[in-house]
């Protein structure tokens, strides 16, 4: 797999304007180094994942390629933490450890950017929804990690540095329950439009249904004789301007229906204002954070927090559906999907 990823680069950089007639230039090249480094990785070469993760980053970012970014970017943080894992040099750890996060929260952004304007719809709807809820969950667990590493106390309430570490945790892990409200909204077509004057609506909508038929063409899904005698990249460069565009549009709807805006707006609350605005004296608030590898306990009151390290999902399931049975009668059962 690796040899073939090679060729493919190569391939890409010896013969540009053969595959430029394909329209996939920028999306070949960062796409390449991008699968180079999730060989790399499996592999157990970290250092490698590392440098092709981040060529790949620096291709996606100078052609404005946000679907091809976040990616890159997910991979790197990947890398980077495995290699601190190993990493025996303390310090070189935590500066790998902190370089990891760094490029979680980038990869993170450049997801939110693409949710809130429009998706490149020449990416994968349903891969792009699938992938993402995996930097969530990685990006939360790293930072969890972070936060049990800096507690010098195990057990006791967080403070400092162990307390900032888990309350981005915390926020990462609201702000992937709230994206997957939206994205699953979205998929049903329960589209909020209360409020939206129709004209943006409308606006909107055309904007979309081109941006489609740009990305369409692009991808070679639709070959229109017309579209072919432009250019790939005028073609793109329409396709950055509607992008802009639909931004525009959407800050529109927003001063227009800030009801639009309040239930369009991926903004959970974060720890802090938990602890402010919703917790009394008298209320606790437990949040679990269920992971493939490692999962976390988050327990809140309105002056500590709590943080605690839990065995992988799976096991946490089956204790869950063994009290289950114990607690309701078989013939009760209701089949949990």
């Amino acid at each position: 797999a690796q040899k073939h990823f090679s060729n493919a680069l190569e391939a890409s950089g010896a013969s540009l304007a053969g595959v430029a007639k394909l329209g996939q230039v920028r999306r070949y090249r960062a796409a390449a180094r991008t699968s180079l480094g999730d060989v790399a990785l499996r592999q157990g070469k970290f250092k490698d994942a590392s440098k092709f993760y981040n060529d790949a980053k620096k291709g996606a970012q100078d052609d404005k390629r946000l679907d091809l970014m976040w990616p890159a970017q997910r991979g790197l943080g990947r890398s980077l933490w495995l290699q601190a894992i190993q990493e025996k040099d303390q310090k070189k750890a935590l500066s790998l450890r902190e370089s990891a996060l760094s490029n979680y929260r980038e990869s993170l952004a450049t997801i939110e950017t693409l949710r809130e304007g429009s998706l490149r719809a020449d990416e994968s709807r349903t891969t792009f929804l699938a992938s993402i809820k995996d930097v969530f969950d990685e990006a939360a667990a790293a930072n969890a990690a972070m936060a049990l590493v800096a507690n010098t106390t195990p057990g006791s309430p967080l403070s400092g540095k162990a307390l900032e570490y888990a309350s981005e945790a915390f926020r990462i892990n609201e702000q992937s329950r709230a994206r997957s409200l939206l994205d699953l909204l979205n998929e049903t077509d329960a589209t909020i439009t209360e409020g939206v004057p129709a004209d943006l609506l409308k606006r909107k909508q055309d904007n979309l249904d081109r941006q489609q038929d740009i990305a369409d063409i692009l991808t070679g899904i639709n070959v229109s004789t017309e579209e072919l005698k432009k250019k790939p990249s005028e073609l793109d460069e329409e396709l950055e301007k509607l992008q802009a565009e639909y931004e525009e549009i959407e800050n529109q709807i927003r001063v227009a229906s800030p009801r639009y805006a309040s239930l369009t707006a991926n903004k959970p609350l974060t720890l802090a204002e938990v602890q402010q605005n919703v917790l009394d004296d008298q209320t606790v608030l437990v949040e679990y954070a269920l992971q493939t590898d490692d999962s976390y306990l988050f327990v809140a009151s309105k002056s500590a927090v709590n943080l605690f390290k839990l065995p992988p999902r799976a096991n946490i399931d089956k204790l869950a559906m063994d009290l289950r049975a114990q607690l309701i009668p078989s013939k009760l059962q209701r089949r949990l999907v």
